[in-house]
């Protein structure tokens, strides 16, 4: 018995389909991270960093 009849014969379908459940569950979760309402002053100031003058503000985060 070769190594490929023993994989052949393992049903090995349904991995595909949870890969694919998984992965539009995480694209999912990061696009409403990402595109969600409450972070949008924390994305505006992050924005307007590079158009500042001057030194970094204490008490910012990177």
């Amino acid at each position: 018995m070769k190594l490929s009849d023993i994989m052949g014969g393992l049903e090995l379908t349904v991995f595909p389909q949870v890969a694919l459940v998984l992965f539009l569950a995480i694209f999912t979760a990061v696009l409403l991270k990402v595109f969600g309402r409450g972070r949008r002053m924390e994305y505006e100031r992050a924005a307007a960093l590079p158009l500042e003058d001057g030194a970094i503000k204490q008490g910012t985060t990177r």
